[in-house]
């Protein structure tokens, strides 16, 4: 009964004109996609990389080649063009998983590429403060919607590790990884940044502007050049000649105009988030001072019982020494007659004040330490609330004055 199945299964897919490859399990050959669009992203990216089938997203590509540490987004430079800020890789593929679809993580394939038809100069999501820029792949649930734009862009979806952080006056670098911030600095500078995320449509083309640009100059005091998008003929990575950047956009799908509509509820959704990270964030500030000056404390503390120890067993040992002196005094005849007592005990009274003296020098030298750093922690947090508060005040504006613009 088996083998019957088998042979018609297998008449059927002959008679589709489809090619089965019989495997005991993942990965499996994705079946060619239907639509012309999706078509043309298969053949051209599968010499570079594997087509597979997952459950989650259904046919994915998986780079080949890649090390276990390679992320998206981080080998190549950005260029502000008239379309925002635009993503040119390095790889000869990257005309396609960089400007189309999603990055997904997966336990087995680590990075995966979902593919969709709507074009943009970079599909990421992005991070802002503490002079740090930082970037990401969309969430795999992100999608462009009609009449409302980027829709279900959740930071959840998004990996810590996925990250890219630059010093903010490196956005600009020609080559971001060798500027690249270790990845186990992630989680901290998570903390200490803001998500700036902005896609906006304008003349039918997607924008992304999630860095103000002239936010950054004013900033680094740097005039960041504009190029123009153009069209190229043949499939390769994004080409800067002079002032325009060629890209190869085939097929591409045109997004529906987004309506000049404020979503108050979206807007509200992201300010209770942005306030609760605030307030997490400062929490976490708060637990880590505590814990700091609890260890300062501490130390403090094992430091000065050490210097009484000290300063004890100097004591004793001047004592000691004192009464060897007394003793060998005596048994010694013709030398000087032995020290009197009283005046012992008023060198060794006068020893004791002294290291008291100083003793009580360093205590008040470190509570003054102790009292400056304190300040120190509290206007940076302060300064850092403040910074929030701006940038979220220069958002709100920038967006009215856009939103009237329209």
């Amino acid at each position: 009964m088996s083998r019957k199945l088998l042979v018609a299964v297998m008449a059927t897919v002959v008679l589709n004109g489809c090619v089965v490859q019989v495997v005991s399990g993942p990965p499996r050959v994705a079946p060619r996609p239907p639509d012309v669009e999706a078509s043309i992203f298969y053949e051209r990216l599968r010499p570079y990389g594997t087509w597979v089938t997952v459950e989650e997203y259904g046919q994915v590509w998986v780079p080949g080649g890649m090390g276990p540490e390679w992320r998206p987004y981080v080998d190549g430079h950005w260029a502000y063009t008239e379309d925002g800020w635009l993503w040119v890789s390095d790889y000869e593929w990257g005309w396609a998983p960089f400007h189309y679809g999603r990055w997904a993580r997966h336990p087995r394939y680590r990075w995966v590429w979902i593919p969709d038809t709507v074009w943009a100069p970079a599909w990421v999501t992005w991070r802002h403060g503490d002079d740090v820029v930082g970037w990401a792949p969309l969430g795999p649930r992100a999608r462009w919607q009609e009449g409302v734009g980027l829709a279900d862009d959740d930071e959840r979806d998004v990996p810590p590790d996925a990250w890219c952080f630059v010093a903010e006056v490196e956005l600009t670098r020609p080559v971001i990884r060798e500027v690249a911030r270790p990845v186990v600095q992630n989680v901290v500078i998570i903390r200490r940044t803001t998500n700036v995320t902005r896609y906006t449509i304008v003349n039918n083309r997607v924008v992304n502007d999630g860095v103000d640009v002239r936010h950054y100059e004013e900033r680094t005091g740097r005039a960041v050049p504009r190029f123009r998008t153009v069209d190229r003929d043949d499939a390769g990575p994004a080409a800067v000649q002079g002032g325009e950047i060629r890209v190869y956009r085939p097929e591409r799908g045109r997004p529906a105009p987004v309506p000049v509509v404020i979503d108050e509820r979206e807007l509200k959704r992201r300010q209770d988030f942005e306030r609760k990270k605030l307030e997490a964030d400062q929490e976490v500030e708060h637990r880590e001072a505590a814990a700091a000056r609890q260890r300062e404390q501490a130390d403090a503390e094992a430091a000065r019982r050490k210097e009484q120890a000290d300063a004890e067993a100097a004591r004793r040992r001047a004592q000691a020494d004192a009464a060897a002196a007394g003793r060998r005094g005596e048994a010694v005849i013709g030398q000087a007659v032995p020290r009197d007592a009283q005046a012992t005990r008023q060198e060794q009274d006068e020893a004791r004040r002294r290291q008291e003296q100083e003793h009580k020098v360093q205590e008040d030298r470190h509570q003054e330490e102790k009292r400056v750093m304190d300040q120190r922690h509290l206007g940076e947090r302060e300064t850092v609330r403040q910074n929030n508060e701006k940038d979220k005040d220069k958002n709100k504006d920038k967006d009215k004055e856009k939103a009237k613009e329209r």
